[in-house]
């Protein structure tokens, strides 16, 4: 399908060219473009897709029958290789046997050297470690930088409010202003004008 996919495409690709490569030759004049023309070459021509599918196959075979031909070799070489090991530890336990006792002498030895070694460097890592403290204990700790203390607030005096302007007193006669308990009114005073200080001595409802 794929192949024939292809070969549809190239064969209308090629039509095309060789439509487009024809007119192309009948507009160019043979005297005078004759260069032109010999470099153009022939029309294309189509060529169908390769077809490698025999190929595949006959390849696809002879490995099949190549695996099939390894199979029955490896499976003989396993089913020996058993034998030859069942066989072997016969001869071998006395051999074991031998390694382990010297294996466990050779523990022993190594312990007793290891534990007399290993006290020595304990001491000298003591000895550092206590050196290097009693160098931290010498640095004297850093203070913490003090914040700056904050800037005083001034406070801007608030204006006194205004006295409220005096309410303006007005009595028709004297009889209003004892009765309103203003009698007597000196001069200055809310509700003296001169109508109730006949005799003009600055007291008015003498």
């Amino acid at each position: 399908m794929w192949c024939e996919a292809q070969d549809k495409k190239h064969y209308n690709e090629t039509q095309e060219a060789a439509a487009n490569h024809e007119q192309l030759r009948k507009l160019l004049d043979p005297q005078r473009d004759s260069l032109v023309l010999n470099s153009m070459g022939a029309a294309p021509q189509f060529t169908p897709v390769n077809r490698r599918w025999p190929i595949v196959w006959l390849t696809a075979l002879v490995l099949f029958i190549a695996g099939g031909s390894l199979i029955p070799e490896s499976g003989s070489t396993t089913n020996t290789e058993p034998t030859r090991a069942s066989m072997d530890p016969t001869t071998t336990t006395s051999a074991t046997s031998e390694s382990t006792s010297a294996a466990t002498t050779t523990t022993h030895t190594s312990t007793t050297s290891s534990t007399h070694n290993s006290s020595s460097p304990s001491s000298v890592t003591t000895e550092e470690t206590t050196a290097s403290i009693a160098k931290f204990a010498d640095i004297p700790a850093e203070e913490p930088a003090q914040a700056p203390a904050p800037e005083p607030v001034i406070e801007q005096p608030v204006p006194a409010a205004p006295a409220p302007a005096p309410a303006r007193v007005y009595y028709a006669n004297c009889s209003e202003a004892r009765a309103a308990g203003a009698a007597p009114i000196y001069e200055g005073q809310p509700g003296y004008s001169r109508k109730l200080d006949r005799d003009g001595d600055g007291i008015a409802c003498e």
